[in-house]
């Protein structure tokens, strides 16, 4: 009899401690799983800020970007671009998006050499569209010469149709409003060569040459009057000028 309650008394500390093993256990891995559910509610809290600040600084970015926005995507007409009008009354005014003349500039001097000479012209086209009365030139694209000379240079047609297929590619909603090409220490006006070319491209409506000199950093806009004709026989090219 008493061996029986010895080992009964036995089994019953067993149990105890078992029981009292599997609470120990079973309250760490309650604390434990309390202790993750904290650090996920601190991560989501943390990634909740995050987003919020992203979305805050994204607002601002855009914020800072619709001003330039608004100038490379005309209209409307702002007063951030520099206006050009004919010395002669002429149907159009030029509104030229800011730093457009000094990239062209910046192309035509990386071709002059360390004695102050060029050893070629550039050429290309100027992109933009007309908006009321007024040609805006927005972006100056480098193109490809078919010939150049010391005062003139022809742009390769079939670089033209290159430029104006790639254009059309990007669906941009623009056009070709221009050319450039550069003189090299001889000043800024439109040779032979260049009005012939100035009244092909004047097929379309309002479209202008820009002409630059690295050597003698010059630039000036011009337009030819196929309808007006100089003593000479030749068309006369008007020069339009930059409003103060």
């Amino acid at each position: 009899m008493n061996s029986e309650s010895r080992r009964l008394s036995e089994i019953s500390s067993t149990l105890e401690s078992q029981i009292s093993d599997l609470r120990d256990y079973l309250g760490k891995r309650i604390q434990a799983i309390e202790d993750d559910a904290d650090d996920l509610d601190s991560k989501i809290e943390g990634a909740r800020i995050s987003v919020e600040r992203l979305s805050r600084d994204f607002d601002r970015f855009l914020e800072d970007a619709l001003p330039v926005r608004r100038i490379k995507m005309p209209p409307p007409i702002t007063s951030q671009l520099t206006i050009y009008k004919g010395e002669e009354p002429l149907p159009f005014q030029i509104g030229v998006i800011p730093g457009t003349v000094e990239e062209v500039m910046e192309r035509a001097k990386s071709r002059v050499d360390r004695e102050g000479k060029s050893d070629e012209e550039i050429v290309g086209v100027l992109t933009g569209r007309v908006v009321g009365n007024t040609v805006v030139i927005e972006e100056a694209i480098t193109g490809r010469p078919s010939h150049s000379g010391l005062t003139e240079v022809a742009l390769d047609p079939k670089n033209l149709a290159e430029i104006v297929d790639s254009m059309m590619k990007e669906g941009k909603n623009r056009s070709i409003v221009g050319w450039y090409h550069s003189h090299l220490g001889l000043g800024v006006f439109l040779s032979d060569v260049d009005v012939k070319t100035q009244l092909t491209l004047q097929q379309f409506k309002y479209v202008i040459a820009l002409v630059v000199d690295p050597l003698k950093n010059e630039h000036g806009f011009f337009y030819v009057d196929k309808d007006a004709k100089l003593a000479d026989g030749r068309s006369k090219v008007i020069r339009l000028e930059k409003t103060t």
